[in-house]
């Protein structure tokens, strides 16, 4: 058996697009909450403060790029601790290049740097990210040692498993 969490959250349609409404702007708060908790609980308190930041950002971008329902997969792999967020958009997130004064688009950068490796499904609409399940934020390599990720997804380590 493997130890995860499987979360949806229902969204109702609405003609606002790229930002989020006030609701919509609970859910990263509330999933930093259940990851900290969930991690301290299956005995991983060194992933909490990567982790957090780390759903935080897929949820913020979920609601603001997604389409319809958002799901939520919390997982450990046979060596690592995956968070996975659906957001129903077949639109690959991409890294942007920012200004020093854009308000936004710095997210994924965030990912690329903390995560051990990330990527979208192949249908584009899931995006993941991987953390070392015996590392923490201060063991996780500097951005200049991650490399192009997005071409493994770690549930292939995982047998059973379907995309």
């Amino acid at each position: 058996m493997r130890i995860g969490l499987d979360m949806s959250i229902g969204r109702a349609p609405t003609g606002h697009s790229g930002g989020l409404s006030a609701a919509e702007a609970l859910w990263p708060r509330k999933f930093r909450r259940i990851i900290a908790t969930s991690l301290r609980a299956w005995r991983h308190p060194r992933l909490v403060e990567t982790a957090e930041l780390l759903v935080s950002e897929l949820v913020t971008n979920a609601f603001q790029h997604g389409r319809g329902d958002i799901r939520v997969r919390l997982y450990f792999s046979v060596s690592h601790f995956v968070i996975e967020v659906r957001d129903g958009n077949p639109a690959a997130p991409e890294l942007r290049n920012t200004a020093l004064d854009d308000e936004d688009g710095r997210g994924l950068h965030l990912v690329d740097a903390l995560s051990d490796a990330w990527g979208t499904s192949d249908d584009g609409t899931s995006t993941w990210c991987s953390l070392p399940a015996h590392q923490g934020f201060a063991n996780v390599p500097p951005p200049a040692a991650v490399t192009d990720s997005t071409s493994q997804h770690p549930r292939a380590a995982v047998a059973g498993v379907r995309a």
